[in-house]
This record gives structure tokens, C-alpha cells and sequence, in this order.
């Protein structure tokens, strides 16, 4: 359990409320909201799914008019959303998280509001890539181990079957992410992203290194050298039905770029600083790509993982912190 929530505290961050005490009003509204255990058992119940406060009154055994009250309290403090959608009962009242996280600073700034670090989080399908340029041999399987297209050739990666994907691997080459860009002028303070790889070669060897290599918009970030491509047992999360003389697992590899420099796995490799990837404010969207260059000195190819595969349920996740100009 405490695994998974520690995994988890990322995706927390992707809605998050930001407060200090020069926001009094907001703070007791949230304050207020919180300090009721049947409004704090309303929010857990969201965190799973959205319900009506027809559902919500069902699964609490409380009357309809109580929950009400309590999913007004709820929205006013900004924790919850509601909107409204005919049914057979009528205008049915959906309600759903509005925020995952609450970060409230003990201070009075005296500066704005706006002092405070806002974050955006994001986790990318591995099968949802732009652009691909990549040699065979290479291929993309499903959840359940299914082959999309040809094992050979790079046919699947041209077809829209490649957002399926739940493990892609490839010899050379690249795949390239693109996503809003939701810090364009702001100043940008960290950039965090993390994913499942490893190398890849015939079957699985776990000392085939390669060299990964990761870029932002085109400015290469760094590179991560694969100590094998890995199998001899299965993947906590790959299929059954997915052969056991096949690649199975990755590491976690995790990378932040923030005022001292670019860190790989906690480990500082380069003086570059956030700093230097300020013109991503500046861009129309992101863009991630990963690959390995044909003059790398171990160019042993990649297998990239997906939450129904490998050892990590995850896809490529990117958090940006930022503060308003």
C-alpha cells in the first residue's frame, strides 16, 4: 500500500490547490470543508470516480438533502465540481474531484498570491507518440501481448493501432511525445519526467547496455545507459500470455532539471540549469523524444514500457513547476 501511494503522489500534484494566509477567506472555507467527517468521506469516495449525489447519498446511507449540504461546503471551498445532466431522474447533479492535492503555506506574503510554485502534471500512453523514425527489428504489443502488426517491419508504428501499445521496442532510432504547453509565460522552476525502459535485443540479455537518449523540443536533455534488457521472470504487470524468453521488465528511470543542474536517478550528469530550457515558455507545445543516436557508443536499442507492462504501473509521466510572471 505504501508503494502504491508513494507512486501515485505525482499524478496527486496534476490539480493542485495553492494557499497561504493572506488568503484568510479561502482558508476557511477549506478549513470549514474539511472539518466534517462525512465531507471528508465524500472526497475519498471521489477519488475513485464521479457520482451523483443520488449515488453518493446511496453509498454514505445518508438522505439526498444531507448530502447536498455537505457537496455545497464541498464547492465552495473549490475542493469539488458539479455539473448538471438530464436523465430519467431528471437534472442529475454529477459531482467530482476539483483538486487531488492542498498545499497550504504557514506564512503571510506580502508579495501576490501568485508567489506560490503551481504545477502541471501529465502521463503520456507510450502508444500515444506524434512522430517515429525507427529500423527494425522493432514492434508494438497490446495489453494482452498481442502483436500490433508485423514483429519485422515498422508498419504498426504508422497505424493509428499504435495507441494500443503497451510495450514498444525497437534497434534505432526515436519516438517523439507531443503535449500542451501549459507553462508558456510562465517562469519555469522544475521539470520532472519518469518511465520503464531498458535495452533490447534477441530474446532478453541482461548486460546488453545502451545508451537512451532523452530531448526536449529538440534540446537534447541526457542520456541514461541501460544495463541490459531484462527478463529471466515476468513482469509484476506483464500479460501471462507473453513468453518468458521475451523482454519482461524495465527500470525505472527518472529525470529532473531544475537550478543546480540535470539529475538522472538522483545523480547529477550535467551543469545544464532550468535556465537553459526557459524557451519552452516561449513554445506552442512540448515535445519529448526518446531514442538512440547511431553514434552512441552502446547502440543497443529499447524496450519502453506501459502501466500493463513491466514492473511499473505507469506511462511517461511529466511534471513542470512554474510561478506566474
Amino acid at each position: 500500500m505504501q508503494k502504491d501511494f508513494i507512486q501515485t503522489l505525482d499524478s496527486m500534484r496534476q490539480k493542485k490547490m495553492t494557499l497561504t494566509l493572506n488568503a484568510d477567506k479561502k482558508v476557511e472555507k477549506v478549513a470549514l470543508a474539511l472539518n466534517a467527517k462525512t465531507r471528508r468521506e465524500i472526497l475519498s469516495l471521489l477519488q475513485k470516480n464521479s457520482y451523483t449525489i443520488w449515488e453518493i447519498a446511496n453509498t454514505l446511507n445518508l438522505s439526498v438533502s444531507t448530502i447536498s449540504f455537505h457537496i455545497k461546503l464541498l464547492k465552495e471551498a473549490g475542493l469539488v465540481n458539479v455539473t448538471h445532466n438530464q436523465s430519467k431522474r431528471g437534472n442529475e447533479k454529477i459531482v467530482a474531484l476539483e483538486k487531488h492535492c492542498l498545499e497550504i503555506y504557514l506564512i503571510r506574503e506580502e508579495l501576490s498570491v501568485n508567489w506560490a510554485l503551481q504545477s502541471f502534471y501529465t502521463e503520456l500512453p507510450i502508444g500515444s507518440f506524434s512522430l517515429s523514425d525507427i529500423s527494425a527489428p522493432c514492434g508494438i504489443a497490446d495489453a494482452d501481448g498481442n502483436l500490433l502488426g508485423s514483429e519485422s517491419f515498422p508498419d504498426a508504428f504508422y497505424s493509428f493501432s499504435h495507441h494500443r501499445g503497451e510495450i514498444i521496442w525497437f534497434s534505432h532510432g526515436y519516438l517523439e511525445y507531443h503535449f500542451p504547453n501549459s507553462v508558456k509565460n510562465k517562469i519555469l522552476m522544475r521539470i520532472q519526467f519518469s518511465l520503464e525502459i531498458c535495452s533490447e535485443c534477441a530474446n532478453y540479455n541482461n548486460s546488453f547496455k545502451s545508451n537512451i537518449t532523452f530531448w526536449l523540443n529538440d534540446k537534447e536533455v541526457c542520456t541514461y545507459t541501460s544495463p541490459g534488457d531484462f527478463g529471466g521472470r515476468r513482469g509484476t504487470y506483464t500479460p501471462p500470455s507473453w513468453s518468458l524468453t521475451s523482454t519482461q521488465f524495465g527500470m525505472l528511470v527518472q529525470v529532473r532539471i531544475d537550478e543546480s543542474g540535470i539529475w538522472l536517478n538522483d545523480r547529477k550528469v550535467d551543469d545544464s540549469t532550468i535556465d537553459d530550457f526557459a524557451f519552452l515558455t516561449r513554445e506552442k507545445f512540448l515535445r519529448f523524444r526518446l531514442g538512440v543516436k547511431e553514434d552512441a557508443k552502446y547502440v543497443g536499442g529499447l524496450n519502453l514500457f506501459g502501466k500493463k507492462f513491466g514492473d511499473f504501473p505507469q506511462g511517461i509521466r511529466f511534471s513542470l513547476d512554474y510561478k506566474n510572471p
